[in-house]
């Protein structure tokens, strides 16, 4: 569970990974419940149906038929920055020389905003909301050959509803708070981000006996302990017969809406975002909490 968690969550910071408001549903005759889209990805592609869509908020259900993890992402580009450059550089940052992964970081920054999405363990479908501005919008996968979808949304904005939340996660730089710790086995939960820098936040089962401290004291040393080489590998603290709730990719002053279904039992509510400078996880500075589930 945490090796594809880590390694899904790694290569989403690469690309430089999606979106405050107030809770609660709008009148019936001022709004209605948010359109569904639906998104399969498969091998790296993205099929989406509706394809055309007006500016407002939409719940996207994300299938991913296979058995491995794959990632939406949304993102909203600058004018004149196509999607075979988003793809160019994306794949620069994963898998070019240090110099060019540095030049197509900067170019990722300068012309894309990430708007939103998460990580799928599949076989699954996962359901987040989130809105959608006029323009262009990408649609992409995390798995290469990582296609990018591109959607242009257009015409009068739709007046629909936002999600009631059973909780409000706000992940902050170094912080990582929400207004309830404890949580019903089925929600929905608000994300938002509350810093500066990108976040991706998820919800792991813990394994028995396990806390947060185990976690932190884990992703503090996955990728091994340079001063001790032989040193054994941490403890895994998680529940493997579990993934937990979808990840979700958070650009600054970006919120979504994330439905989940869960088991019982002892959850942390963390942040893989990895710096790729220092090879740390945001979780370990601070961007952490414990949550009880039913």
């Amino acid at each position: 569970m945490v090796r594809a968690r880590s390694s899904l969550g790694a290569a989403v910071a690469a690309v430089a990974l999606a979106s405050g408001a107030v809770v609660g549903a709008a009148p019936a005759s001022a709004a209605v419940a948010p359109p569904g889209v639906k998104v399969t990805l498969k091998d790296g592609h993205v099929r989406l149906a509706p394809d055309t869509l007006r500016p407002g908020l939409y719940r996207f259900a994300v299938e991913v038929p296979g058995g491995a993890p794959d990632g939406l992402q949304l993102v909203r580009p600058r004018a004149g920055y196509s999607a075979a450059e988003f793809a160019r550089d994306s794949d620069l940052v994963s898998s070019g020389t240090p110099t060019q992964a540095r030049r197509a970081q900067r170019r990722l920054d300068a012309n894309a905003r990430m708007w939103g999405g998460l990580v799928v363990d599949g076989p699954a479908t996962e359901n987040f909301w989130q809105s959608l501005p006029a323009g262009r919008v990408f649609l992409v996968s995390q798995r290469r050959p990582r296609e990018v979808r591109v959607v242009r949304v257009t015409g009068e904005r739709r007046r629909t509803s936002v999600p009631g939340a059973n909780a409000v996660i706000d992940v902050a730089d170094g912080a990582l708070t929400t207004t309830a710790t404890a949580l019903p086995t089925s929600g929905t939960v608000l994300v938002r981000n509350t810093g500066t820098e990108t976040h991706v936040a998820g919800l792991a089962k813990l394994a028995p006996g396990k806390t947060i401290d185990d976690v932190r004291a884990y992703f503090t040393n996955i990728f091994g302990d340079p001063s001790n080489p032989d040193a054994p590998a941490p403890e895994d603290p998680f529940d493997n017969s579990e993934y937990g709730a979808a990840a979700l990719f958070l650009d600054p002053g970006t919120r979504e809406w994330l439905h989940y279904d869960l088991s019982a039992g002892s959850y942390a509510l963390i942040c893989y975002q990895l710096e790729l400078e220092t090879f740390e996880f945001h979780l370990v500075d601070g961007e952490m909490a414990a949550v009880t589930i039913g």
